[in-house]
């Protein structure tokens, strides 16, 4: 019932979160690292997921603030943000909004989406990153702004 209940919100977080992107986007200094909005956690993604034979890391909860500053780095594909990454033993697929809407793009073996080494070193030590549930204010604190 409980587990239900936060998939639920997560769907909800994850739906509205799409739906109000361009709004969010256009608004990303609100969001930026330092503002009072930048500690809103945002946990209807998993931002970044990378697995194999060597274990498996992720993002499952990143702050807004640090999420702006990926988009800043260049976590995007052909110029549109992404919110997920996902690398799992030589398979890749990046899911980015455009028009409002989630889209996937899924990579051959050998393709990439070309993110610099910064932006992965970046990603990769997020992933022991665990400050986010202090204060935690979720999508809601969003809502409220829009």
């Amino acid at each position: 019932m409980i587990a239900e209940s936060i998939y639920q919100r997560i769907a909800n977080d994850r739906k509205w979160f799409i739906g109000n992107f361009k709004q969010i986007y256009r608004n990303r200094d609100k969001f930026a690292l330092g503002t009072p909005n930048a500690s809103v956690v945002i946990d209807c993604f998993t931002i970044f997921s990378i697995g194999g034979c060597a274990g498996y890391r992720s993002i499952q909860r990143i702050h807004i603030g640090r999420l702006v500053k990926l988009w800043e780095m260049g976590f995007k594909y052909h110029g549109f943000p992404v919110v997920e990454y996902i690398k799992h033993n030589g398979n890749q697929q990046v899911h980015y909004i455009y028009q409002n809407q989630l889209l996937t793009k899924h990579f051959k073996y050998d393709e990439s989406p070309m993110f610099s080494s910064a932006l992965n070193a970046m990603l990769r030590s997020l992933t022991n990153c665990n400050d986010v549930l202090d204060d935690y204010k979720g999508v809601s604190e969003l809502r409220k702004l829009f």
